[in-house]
Parts: structure tokens; C-alpha cells; sequence
């Protein structure tokens, strides 16, 4: 007998006692002991390796019933022996019971044979018992076996065959035995094979090979065949070196699988052919599709291939693609309930239909009617876990079943293949949009390694925000060194180290360039496919967050602070309106102190909503909700006022609260219609509004029909170049470029329009442009444009006029000029540049000091200037002027303040007359008054005064001619005062005048004339109150016309009648800042004397002869004509009626004077 493989179960005393008893001279060689420390051990060898037998110590096994279950389960009775110390019967049957060989207790293991030749016996009696179980089990077998079993003698005639080979062959029993198996010869193999086959078996060898039969009727099989010898070992001793006696061969029929197998190939070659189409990169996924038909319809077989997208909702079937039937066209819609795919999709594995006519399940179906197929395999397509169509093939004819189903792998690889194509289509989409994410996500994301912290790969917003040049520089840093505070990141690499994550880590980083700034980090750990760890995370600029977070303890404070401060109500209720809480603007709009506001509900003073909604509303608000709504606010005195409430839904511990924002809109709704009243101003406005966006008109508003003649629709859109004249694009552009790079910089351009779509001539426009491409309400700039042809016109019209005027100007014999009050010319006709003795041009532009010789000169011209300019004042003066000949002229100068044109500056107008000839003139004229009034007045008053002497010593006959003497005497007297007052006033030559009160002179004249003539009858109706401009020589000009209307009355009876009247005009009122509005007086004086004819009207005044030698009455009357003018007033003389005279002085009112 061979060694025994015995596999012992103990540790301790009992292992040694079984290994020294197996392992003993006596048994040595008999035995192959391997050892197990647990009977879980040596359960795990038997998974493994095959035994004899195995010993165990029941010391060593927990439960002993429950470890020979196992080992027999693992080992098909091999013999197992139990020992122990000892044994009690409750173990002794338990142990046998459980299917024990044998129980030895240790003290039985002396001498070491008894355990061995216990062993030796149980494994020859288990083999025994196996062989005749086996030899019944064989029989059994043969009988039921499902392949062919034949036995033949050593010269091939057959013995037996089992039912299996009956079956198979179409022989019978009776018919095969004592024939040869050359019955079931098929031709198929020729005789080589046959001699081969036989040598073998014939050297005791095993033949095993697939062969071809023909069954009793004809029919071929594919039958696996084992022919095997039949030996007699009993005779030779063994079976290696036994007789042999015949053969048994056994044949499994595998003409189904080797059809099977055929298919198998055939697919085989099909998913090649598909791998190759769906792995060529240059295909899109519908040529794909395509070329996957072509290949399934001809290796499958089948004439029809088609793919459908499938719209379950709709109940829809759509071709996507389809070959081999004309009917199925791409984008053929059916009704779902129609097809075969409805039911493809309702199962995970492939739908097969062998024929439709014999198959009950597809008899009659609406999809056999519809496509008239009889044999179809179609398999559902899956993409991302959702079926979205089916792949299908199909044809007219009936197919074999067991074709269908080697086919079914296929068609279920198809079906995969295009959802595993349509479903990378989609990653590869989905992965490429996250990559753009990625790329724009303003969050910067990166990966790590896990060692140094260093910079592997970064997404663009991590190179910014680093403020680096580019990602390969990143990429050469450290985040740690990157981090201001090195023990936070330490701390922030052992979260990761100990967690695996970090999440919002909030640390002070810096730029490369060293600027600092706050990051939230979230970061993880991963480990890549080399067991090296690494970390993705991503990275938040939070600066600005952390810079609030500071300022968060301060506005919670401010918070409170603001609350009762606010400029808003605000009101704390609950859900049935209590009032909980107020601040005080709330309790200022309405007028209520706290306690009562406190006290009161929502209700009260909300009466613009009305408490039914209001009630909803707190109901129905979801919590955080924000609500906006429209309400009234009513007082305390019963007035109410609009506002604007924002109610927030909160919870409170615990309880629902309502936080209300009323905003007084008082002011708002009036600016809400004055912006429509503005709205309505920039749509009728005159001017052309409109909005550009570089050089396009982005805005027109429908002023512009009206303004420049173009319609909206023309200018909106197109570049505001095309309507411009090509002479003044170029200043156009120069004007829009130049407020560009200033927000609400604003110029002025003028230019040529023509809207490019009318026939209409150029005009000219202004527009104001301004930048406010700033302003979200413009975004763009802004240009405001009018018609500005009719003032171009004038404009043109006005440097006419403004040249014909220099021409003018520069005319005047008289120097005509104005001056900045620094002195500089600003104006010089054509005289001060021929007294100067320089161009006109270089006259303007200068000072007096540095165009006269004379210093002295310059300081007084500009001393007067500027008490002009200063005062406000217009001043005549002379002044003395040396010009650069030497020549001393003397000027009689009339300087005026006034405002330079388009400015606000201040200068001052001056006319200055030559009259150096005049001066000369007037001294004469001085010295004759002095004369007259010394020297003649003189002499008359002593000869007066003697003819006074000479009263009472003539006759009577010579005292008339005395009277006539003195008269005459008087008369003299009186003609030299009036050529005193004529030669004053022509020697002031001034038309300066003073307020002057008009009742006391003429009053005083009147009197005057009463005293002098009492013989007249005078009367004077009431002097009202009131200013005239006039100096200290109106009493002359009443006392003249007054006397005149004495002297020259030839009635008997002089009558004189004085009045005075105002009226609301005279002339134009140009006069001064002192004059009232057009306000005049008239003082009239008529008599009743011969009057005086029409021819004499104007002469009387000597208007037509300047002098002394008017042909009038008397120098009087020249005298009131030449002091009135000077007065800026007139005087008149008209007809009396019935007879006389009327003169009428009118002379200017004036306010009365403050002093």
C-alpha cells in the first residue's frame, strides 16, 4: 500500500503525541503527516488540498460536530479519528453521531502502531465503500448519462450502448450491438484519421477529438468523442501494464454548439469590424451609426438594420438610421404601440423573435402588420442610465432559433456599444464644458502635491490672482511659501493629513509680487494610481469678505443704532399685527409716542391695504419671504401720506415675526411725474437728443424729425458719419475723441447735416456732446443737437455788420477804444492808432504805459479806468495827452463800464474829443464872462446908482427919460446875468445831472415873477412831488420863459398860467439806472400874449444858428434850449387859445436820491 496523506489537528502535548506515534520506526514511511494548529486552519487546507485522513485533538476543536461537517463537506468521506485525555459517553456520541471514524484517547496511542494500523483500516474501508458506491453511481450514470456511450471488444464490435446513443443515432440496441461503429461512418473523415485513431487506442492511449456521424436517416451531427481502451489490470497487475480487453467511447453531440460556435466567430468577426469603425476618431457619431448597420447586417445576417431614437412621453418610435429596407426612412416618425421596440425597451436583455407566425406572443401584433417582418433581434439602447432608443435587425423570413440566441450576445454588444459611443459623446461634452468652467470660474482651482505643497496644475483664475506672468511661473512655487503666517498653513496641512479635507480655511496670502490678500481654501486629498498623494482644492479671493467680517461687530452695533436711526420706519408685529417693536422715525411720521404706538396694531395706522389682505398676506408669506407693497400711513391728527413697505416673514425664537420698512414716497411720487414730465420734455423738446455708442447712433428721441428733418428710424443704428458733410467729419471726430478719456467731459461742435436719406440742402447744427459712457442710465455719449442755420446766417450777417461797424468806427474823427482793467486794449480805432503812431494791430493787446511817453500820463488813464470799472460809474473827464510827438492835446473823455461780449469781465468804454481848439476857445469865451460880469456889470450897477442920485434933481420934463435911462439901465444888468449863466453853461459842456426836487424852484421862479411884475395875473395850479434830473440852472430856464411871457404880453392884461403834468413815456429810455421807467414831466406855461407865427416856432430858440446872433427874441430862449438839452429833455412852443403862447418844457423824472 502506498504512504497515507494524514493531516493532524492539534497543538500542545496532543500534536506530538500523534506526529511521534505516526512518525515511529514502525510505521516510518507508511505515513504523511502535515500539521493545523485550529480546526479553522485546517479547514482552510482542505479548501485546498486532498487528505487520507484526518486526526484530531478534540482539545484542539471548540465543537467537534461542527468541524466534521466541514471537513465533510470539503473532503467526500475521508476517515476522521478523534483524540482526547478521554471521553464520556455524551461525547462518544456526539462525535460519532457527527460521522467520526474512529475515538482514541492519548493514553491508546502506545505503542505507536495501534494508531496507525486504526488509520490503515479506516482509509482502506472508506475506499472500498467508495468504489462500490462508485461502480452503482457508474451504472446509474451510463443509463442517464446525456451523451452516447458504446463498449466494443478489443476488434471494435460493439457490446453496449446506452439510451443516450439510441437517441442521437436513430440505432437501436438491438440494431447496434454486434455491428461496428462503422454504422455511423459519415465520410467526413477519411482513412488517415481512422489509422491514426486506432494506433493510438491500440497503445492504450485516450483519443479525444471532434468527428462527423451520420445518424440512421442520413443526417449529420457533430459528436466530441473520448475513445478510451479497456484494460485488465487484475491480470497484468496494473492498468499501465494490463491487457486490454476493448474500448468505451463516449460521444456528446455538439452540432448545436458548433453552430453556435460558427455564429460565435461570425460575431466575433463583427464586433472586430465595429471596434475598428467605432474606434476610427475621424467618424462622426452618424457615420458611425451607419457604418454599424452595414457590419450587423451582414455578419448577422440579416437583411434589415435600423436605430431609433425612442420618445416615451410622446409615444413615439424615430428612424436616426437605417439600411436594407426602403420603407424605414432617417426621420421616420411612428406611433410607439406600432413597433417591435416597445417591447425592446421594456427589457434588459435582447428581445429575439424567431417567427412571428408561430409565435403566440407576436401573432396579429400591429408590428407584424406594420413592417411584415417575421424574424427580429433588437436590443435597447442606455445612455447615462435612460433608455433612448434601440438598435434592430430584422427580415421577412424565420430564423433558427439557436442562431438567434449566439446572435443575442452580439446584438446586446451593439446596443452597448452605441449608448457606451452616444454616453462618451455626452462626457466628452460634458467634460469639455467643465473644462471651459474651469478655465472661467473667477475661483481659483489647483492641485498640489501633498509632500511640498508645489503648484502641479493651476486653472487661469490661480495665475491671476497670484498676479503671476504665467501658469509654468506658478507652477514653480509653493502654496505654503505663498502664505503670510507659515503656522497657519502648517495647521492646514495636518487637517489634511488627519481628515483627508479642509473646508473654507480661511488664510493670508500674497501675490508674487508681494500684495497681500485673504483666500478660503477647500481642499482634499487624493492618492493617484502610483500610491503617491497629491491635493485638488480650490481657492476664493475673500479679502473683501474678511475685511466685512472685521466690520461686522461694529455694524451689528451701528445696526441697532440705525434702526432707531433710520431714515425709514420700521415696525416689529406679529402674525395678528401687534405692534412688538418701533423706532423713532415711525413714531415722528405718525405722531405717536412709543407706549401708544407699542399698544396699537398694524391695522390702526396702515389704511392704505386692506386688513383682509394684510391678514393673508401674514398667513400665507413664506418664512424669509420679502414682500414689496404699495400702502397709507395715517397720523395720529388723522392725515394721511403714501409709502413704500417691505414686509420680511422672519422666526424668533420660536414664533413667527413680521419686520415692516415703510419708506415716506411723499417726494418720490412728485419726482416720479416730474420724471414724466421730464420724459415728456426730452421726447417734445425742441433739440435732438441722441445717444452714441462710438460713432453709431444707439438713441434717437423724436425730436430729431423736427430738429434736423430725419426720421428715428434713420439715424438709429447707422454711424452718424453718414449724415455729417465730409468737410467737417475730420472736427467731428476730433470733438468725439477728445472727451473720451474723462467721464462728463463735455465740448461744442458746429457742422454741416444732411440726413444721408433725404434730398433736403446741408444745414448747419450745434450739438453738446458729453461723456457719459460712466452713466448706466446713458452708457454712451450723450449729444444734444439744434438747428443752428438761421443763427450761422446771423451770425454771418453780424461780422458784416461787425466789420461795416470797425469800418464805421475806425471813421470817427474821435478816439474810440476799451480796455481790460489791466490796462491792456481790447478796442482802438483807427484815430488812437494815428495819435499813437503805431498799427491798430499793435495798439490792441497793450497798456497806456507802454504806449505813451509819458508816464505820469499812463497812471492817470488807468487810475480813471478803474474808478470806472470799480464804480460802475460812467465819469466825463478831460485829460491832457503828449503824443509821441511831442504834442500835448487835451481830451474831453467820456468813460463807460462795461462787460467784454460772451464774458463776465469787466472793462470800461472810452470816447475821448479832441478839444485842444475848443479849450482854446473856451478860455477866450472865460475871459469875455469875466469881463461881462466884472467889468460891464460893474460899470452898469454904478450907473444905476447915479441915475438914482439923479431922482428928484431933473424936471418933470426929464424924468421919463430918466425911468427910460434906469430901465434900460436894468435891462443891461439883467443881459449881462443872462450871458453869465449862457456862458456857464456852454463852458460846463456836461451832461451830468442831479436829482433835483421840481416844486421849490418853480415855486421859487413863479414867486420871483409876482414880485417883479404885480401888474400880471399869475397863476400855478399844485406842483405834485416829484424828481427831475436837472442841475442848479432850472430856475433860469423858468425864470427866462416865465419873463418872456411878461414882457412880450401886448395885452392889457397879462395873464400867465403855470402847470405841471406827468405821463408814462419819453423818447427811448436809455437814460441811466437813476431814471424811472419812461417817466417824464412836463411843466407848461401859457400866456395870452400876440403868440408867435409858425415861421418863428424853431428860430426863437436859435436852433438854426448856434450863438449869440440867433434871430430869435433874446438869448434867453437859447439859453433854456441849450440848458434843457443838456438835461436830456426838450422844450416846445405851441399856439394859445384863443390867443398866446403855450411853452412846454419836458424834462426826465428821476428817483430821488438816498443822501
Amino acid at each position: 500500500m502506498s504512504s497515507i496523506d494524514a493531516l493532524v489537528v492539534a497543538d500542545g502535548r496532543a500534536r506530538g503525541a500523534v506526529t511521534d506515534a505516526l512518525e515511529e520506526p514502525a510505521t516510518a514511511g507508511s505515513f504523511v503527516v502535515s500539521t493545523a494548529d485550529t480546526a479553522g486552519r485546517a479547514l482552510e487546507i482542505l479548501e485546498t488540498a486532498s487528505y487520507d485522513c484526518v486526526v484530531c485533538s478534540r482539545e484542539g476543536v471548540d465543537a467537534v460536530d461542527g468541524f466534521l461537517e466541514g471537513v465533510e463537506e470539503r473532503t467526500r468521506s475521508v476517515p476522521v479519528v478523534i483524540v482526547a485525555e478521554s471521553f464520556d459517553e455524551p461525547t462518544l456520541e456526539m462525535a460519532f453521531g457527527a460521522g467520526a471514524t474512529d475515538c482514541l484517547r492519548l493514553s491508546d496511542l502506545e505503542p505507536g502502531d495501534r494508531l496507525a494500523h486504526r488509520l490503515e483500516r479506516a482509509v482502506t474501508a472508506s475506499g472500498t465503500r467508495r468504489r462500490v458506491r462508485a461502480l452503482e453511481r457508474s451504472q446509474r450514470a451510463l443509463e442517464h448519462a446525456a451523451d452516447a456511450v458504446v463498449v466494443t471488444d478489443r476488434e471494435g464490435t460493439i457490446e453496449y450502448v446506452n439510451p443516450a446513443f439510441e437517441e442521437l443515432t436513430g440505432y437501436s440496441a438491438a440494431e447496434a450491438i454486434g455491428r461496428t461503429p462503422r454504422i455511423l461512418k459519415s465520410g467526413e473523415q477519411g482513412r488517415a484519421y481512422y489509422e491514426r485513431m486506432w494506433n493510438a487506442i491500440l497503445e492504450g492511449e485516450m483519443w479525444e477529438e471532434e468527428i462527423v456521424n451520420a445518424r440512421r436517416d442520413g443526417t449529420l451531427y457533430h459528436a466530441h468523442q473520448l475513445v478510451a481502451p479497456i484494460v485488465d489490470s487484475e491480470a497484468g497487475g496494473s492498468s499501465d501494464d494490463g491487457e486490454i480487453e476493448g474500448f468505451v467511447a463516449i460521444q456528446r453531440d455538439v452540432t448545436d454548439r458548433r453552430r453556435v460556435e460558427d455564429q460565435l466567430e461570425r460575431s466575433a468577426d463583427t464586433l472586430s469590424a465595429l471596434h475598428e469603425s467605432m474606434s476610427d476618431a475621424t467618424r462622426s457619431t452618424r457615420e458611425k451609426l451607419e457604418r454599424l448597420l452595414e457590419i450587423g447586417t451582414e455578419h448577422l445576417e440579416f437583411p434589415v438594420g435600423y436605430v431609433t431614437e425612442i420618445d416615451e412621453e410622446a409615444g413615439t418610435q424615430e428612424i436616426v438610421a437605417a439600411t436594407g429596407d426602403p420603407s424605414l426612412e432617417e426621420g421616420q416618425v411612428d406611433p410607439l404601440e406600432e413597433t417591435f421596440c416597445r417591447r425592446t425597451i421594456e427589457r434588459d436583455e435582447p428581445i429575439v423573435v424567431d417567427d412571428t407566425e408561430t409565435d403566440e406572443t407576436w401573432a396579429g401584433d400591429p408590428a407584424t402588420n406594420r413592417f411584415g417582418y417575421r424574424c427580429y433581434i433588437g436590443a435597447r439602447i442606455v445612455v447615462g442610465g435612460t433608455v433612448t432608443g434601440t438598435v434592430c435587425f430584422a427580415g421577412p423570413e424565420s430564423r433558427d432559433e439557436l442562431v438567434l440566441e449566439a446572435q443575442r450576445s452580439t446584438v446586446q454588444a451593439l446596443a452597448r456599444w452605441i449608448g457606451h459611443e452616444l454616453d462618451r459623446r455626452r462626457y466628452e461634452r460634458r467634460l469639455e464644458r467643465y473644462e471651459e468652467i474651469v478655465d472661467n470660474v473667477p475661483v481659483g482651482v489647483f492641485r498640489i502635491t501633498a509632500e511640498s505643497g508645489r503648484f502641479r496644475e493651476v486653472n487661469p483664475a490661480v495665475v491671476e490672482m497670484f498676479d503671476a506672468d504665467s501658469t509654468a511661473t506658478i507652477c514653480e512655487r509653493e502654496l505654503g511659501e505663498l502664505c503670510r503666517d507659515p503656522g497657519r498653513w502648517e495647521a492646514i496641512v495636518e487637517d489634511l493629513a488627519a481628515q483627508g479635507r479642509v473646508e473654507n480655511a480661511i488664510v493670508e496670502l500674497e501675490t508674487l509680487a508681494g500684495d497681500a490678500f485673504f483666500g478660503s481654501v477647500t481642499a482634499i486629498q487624493r492618492v493617484d494610481d502610483e500610491d503617491d498623494l497629491y491635493v485638488d482644492g480650490i481657492v476664493q479671493d475673500v479679502t473683501e469678505r474678511e475685511q466685512a467680517k472685521a466690520e461686522l461687530a461694529a455694524t451689528t452695533e451701528r445696526l441697532r443704532f440705525l434702526f432707531d436711526r433710520s431714515p425709514d420706519a420700521v415696525v416689529v408685529h406679529d402674525r395678528e399685527g401687534n405692534v412688538l417693536e418701533t423706532n423713532r422715525t415711525l413714531r415722528e411720521s405718525l405722531g405717536y409716542d412709543r407706549e401708544t404706538l407699542e399698544s396699537m396694531t398694524v391695522e390702526e395706522f396702515e389704511v392704505g391695504i386692506d386688513p383682509d389682505d394684510l391678514e393673508s398676506l401674514w398667513t400665507d408669506a413664506p418664512l424669509d419671504s420679502v414682500l414689496k407693497l404699495d400702502g397709507k400711513h395715517r397720523r395720529a391728527d388723522g392725515s394721511t401720506f403714501p409709502v413704500e413697505v417691505w414686509v420680511s416673514k422672519i422666526e424668533y425664537e420660536g414664533t413667527a415675526q413680521f419686520i415692516a420698512l415703510a419708506r415716506d414716497v411723499t417726494e418720490r411720487r412728485q419726482r416720479e411725474r416730474e420724471l414724466e414730465r421730464r420724459k415728456a420734455f426730452v421726447e417734445n423738446v425742441t433739440d435732438a437728443i441722441t445717444v452714441l455708442d462710438g460713432e453709431i447712433v444707439e438713441y434717437a428721441s423724436p425730436g430729431t424729425q423736427r430738429v434736423l428733418g430725419c426720421e428715428v428710424d434713420d439715424l438709429v443704428g447707422a454711424s452718424l458719419f453718414e449724415h455729417v458733410h465730409p468737410e467737417d467729419v475730420s472736427q467731428v471726430e476730433s470733438t468725439l475723441e477728445g472727451i473720451l478719456d474723462e467721464p462728463d467731459a463735455t465740448d461744442t461742435v458746429e457742422y454741416r447735416f444732411r440726413c444721408r436719406n433725404c434730398e433736403s440742402d446741408w444745414r448747419w447744427v450745434e450739438s453738446n456732446v458729453r461723456n457719459c459712457r460712466e452713466d448706466d442710465a446713458v452708457a454712451g455719449i450723450l449729444v444734444t443737437t439744434r438747428d443752428v442755420t438761421e443763427r450761422k446766417d446771423r451770425e454771418r450777417e453780424l461780422d458784416r455788420a461787425r466789420t461795416q461797424l470797425r469800418q464805421v468806427i475806425d471813421l470817427v474823427p474821435e478816439m474810440i477804444y476799451a480796455k481790460r482793467r489791466s490796462g491792456e486794449y481790447v478796442l482802438a480805432n483807427q484815430t488812437v492808432s494815428e495819435l499813437y503812431g503805431q498799427p491798430r494791430d499793435q495798439v490792441e493787446g497793450k497798456t497806456d504805459e507802454e504806449l505813451l511817453p509819458s508816464p505820469a500820463e499812463a497812471a492817470q488813464f488807468r487810475a480813471d479806468d478803474r474808478r470806472v470799472i470799480d464804480s460802475g460809474e460812467r465819469i466825463h473827464v478831460e485829460e491832457e495827452f503828449t503824443d509821441v510827438e511831442g504834442v500835448t492835446h487835451v481830451l474831453e473823455t467820456t468813460k463807460i463800464p462795461f462787460e467784454i461780449a460772451g464774458t463776465t469781465e469787466k472793462a470800461v468804454l472810452g470816447y475821448s474829443r479832441n478839444v485842444t481848439d475848443v479849450k482854446r476857445q473856451r478860455d477866450t469865451l472865460e475871459l469875455l464872462n469875466q469881463v461881462v460880469r466884472h467889468d460891464v456889470r460893474n460899470d452898469m450897477q454904478v450907473a444905476r446908482g447915479r441915475a438914482e442920485m439923479l431922482e428928484g434933481h431933473v424936471d418933470e420934463s426929464a424924468e421919463p427919460h430918466l425911468e427910460e435911462a434906469v430901465s434900460a439901465i436894468d435891462e443891461a444888468i439883467e443881459l449881462t446875468k443872462t450871458a453869465r449863466e449862457l456862458t456857464e453853461t456852454l463852458l460846463e459842456g456836461t451832461d451830468e445831472t442831479d436829482a433835483v426836487p421840481l416844486a421849490p424852484v418853480l415855486e421859487s421862479s413863479v414867486d420871483s415873477l409876482r414880485s417883479k411884475y404885480p401888474e400880471a395875473s399869475i397863476s400855478l395850479e399844485a406842483v405834485p412831488d416829484v424828481v427831475v434830473a436837472a442841475d442848479g440852472m432850472l430856475e433860469s430856464v423858468f425864470d427866462n420863459v416865465l419873463v418872456n411871457a411878461v414882457e412880450h404880453n401886448d395885452s392889457a392884461e397879462p395873464e400867465v398860467e403855470v402847470s405841471v403834468s406827468t405821463t408814462g413815456s419819453f423818447g427811448d429810455d436809455e437814460g441811466g439806472s437813476d431814471r424811472e421807467s419812461g417817466s417824464t414831466v412836463t411843466v407848461t406855461i401859457a400866456d395870452n400874449g400876440p403868440g408867435i407865427p409858425d415861421s418863428r416856432k424853431e428860430a426863437i430858440f436859435g436852433k438854426e444858428e448856434k450863438g449869440l446872433a440867433s434871430p430869435g427874441t433874446g438869448i434867453g430862449l437859447y439859453l433854456v434850449d441849450t440848458i434843457v438839452s443838456q438835461y436830456d429833455g426838450t422844450v416846445s412852443v405851441h399856439d394859445n387859445e384863443p390867443a398866446g403862447s403855450v411853452f412846454q418844457i419836458e424834462l426826465r423824472q428821476v428817483t430821488p436820491s438816498a443822501e
